[in-house]
């Protein structure tokens, strides 16, 4: 009852930092991936009791002091790995209910810990990974104000929904950021392993086209390219307790967004339908003037 108000017999505070959600997932991420199916539930966890206060999901400077060296540090595998398991840790945050704290330095993965005697590694943005991590954190803050359904019910249960919580051993996680208005819900899909998915078959909430609207494994973020090009359309396929369902490409260590198009909404199949009567109609009567025309002349020669 830390941020419950003072009158129902709570503390006031506005927010208590969730730090049962930060120990779960920093001690995933450090794991080499082929292990993370092991500890799944430290991914899913934190949303039994995500709504018990009003959280902030933080990383804050006890993550980057004592030796414990910095965020981007404590992930596993080289140079390019460590970047995308940044990257994921970054945009699954963010998806995530809560609101959202990062230590100075850490959005652009200052390497050593925090020494408050000097100031942050500002030349390491003279490097491009540094800059376009930088980058890729200012990017996913413009995509927080822009979407509702990242803040809009962020403390109510009704804002979240999980599409796949149990997917273990491919350490995939898929869920939705809601509002009241079915057209600003978000899919979100986050996988966990060095793993490429050419066609993974996840559920969806409504019938539609579903565009990506944000990867983490995008070429500008110095990733190798969204998988999702083209808008997937969903199918009456039953998958993950839903009945419709699209396939997808999925990035290894990445996180895919996807939202209906304004076209799946509008649902023109009539007029579609007029259109292409009347285009018929016109190529036929087109077909029929050329037709007679070539007679004509033939008949003239």
């Amino acid at each position: 009852m830390l941020t419950d108000a003072v009158e129902e017999g709570g503390m006031g505070f506005d927010y208590c930092w969730n730090m049962s959600w930060m120990k779960d997932l920093l001690s995933y991420m450090a794991l080499d991936p082929l292990y993370r199916k092991y500890e799944h539930k430290k991914l899913t966890n934190s949303l039994a009791n995500a709504y018990n206060e009003k959280y902030i999901l933080e990383f804050s400077h006890n993550e980057v002091i004592g030796g414990k060296g910095s965020i981007v540090d404590q992930m596993p595998g080289g140079y390019e790995e460590k970047f995308s398991n940044l990257r994921l840790l970054y945009g699954y945050m963010m998806m995530h209910p809560g609101k959202k704290l990062l230590f100075m330095g850490q959005e652009f993965a200052q390497f050593r810990g925090f020494n408050e005697s000097v100031e942050i590694d500002w030349e390491l943005l003279e490097f491009d990974a540094h800059t376009i991590l930088r980058n890729y954190v200012k990017a996913l803050n413009h995509l927080y104000k822009k979407e509702p359904a990242l803040y809009a019910l962020d403390n109510n249960v009704e804002g979240f929904e999980w599409i796949n919580a149990t997917a273990a051993n491919e350490s995939i996680v898929s869920f939705l950021r809601k509002t009241s208005r079915k057209e600003d819900t978000l899919l979100i899909v986050c996988n966990f392993t060095p793993v490429s998915y050419s066609k993974y078959k996840v559920g969806v909430p409504f019938a539609g086209n579903y565009k990506e609207i944000f990867c983490s494994d995008n070429e500008k973020f110095g990733g190798d390219g969204s998988k999702n090009t083209v808008v997937r359309t969903s199918k009456r396929s039953a998958c993950d307790g839903k009945a419709n369902s699209i396939t997808i490409g999925l990035a290894p260590l990445s996180m895919s967004i996807f939202k209906l198009t304004k076209d799946s909404e509008s649902s023109p199949v009539k007029k579609t339908t007029t259109r292409k009567t009347g285009a018929a109609k016109q190529t036929s009567a087109n077909r029929t003037k050329r037709t007679t025309k070539v007679a004509r002349t033939t008949e003239k020669e």
